[in-house]
């Protein structure tokens, strides 16, 4: 690129992710958890998902995570996400905002920078927040452009 004068396009890893809650009673629920392509088509990019004060994560999928807690609407539970780390991802961390009037279903858009180490994390129809390599603290949202 350099001999040919042209500068190298900017590369962001564009990952789609859903998140299912179902309820079988008041404090019996499950977390279903899993990757797709922009077609739907099921995609792996997942290595493991742990539920926030949950001793295992789930390693296999679609990741099924079975807990017990009594959910008040607007309660947030949060999704630790372990990725195969085939561009040096980091781990991330997603939260899943309860409510009772919602399907359960939410698609989460992930987008990671492998030179910066910084995911851009948002929600499909929400604005979107972005973390540092830590993942511990939320950073000014920025434009990403994706030249590919």
């Amino acid at each position: 690129m350099e001999k040919l004068d042209l500068p190298i396009p900017k590369f962001i890893l564009h990952r789609r992710l859903i998140v299912e809650l179902s309820t079988k009673d008041k404090s019996r629920h499950q977390f279903k958890v899993y990757g797709v392509d922009v077609d739907d088509t099921p995609a792996t990019f997942l290595r493991s998902v742990k539920l926030e004060d949950t001793r295992r994560a789930a390693t296999s999928e679609p990741f099924d995570i079975n807990f017990r807690r009594d959910l008040d609407p607007g309660t947030q539970l949060k999704l630790e996400l372990e990725f195969m780390g085939n561009y040096g991802e980091p781990n991330v961390e997603i939260v899943y905002e309860y409510h009772e009037d919602r399907d359960g279903k939410t698609v989460y858009l992930l987008e990671y920078d492998p030179q910066t180490g910084v995911w851009n994390v948002s929600i499909e129809d929400r604005p979107s927040r972005v973390h540092d390599i830590d993942g511990d603290k939320e950073l000014p949202d920025v434009s990403v452009i994706d030249l590919t």
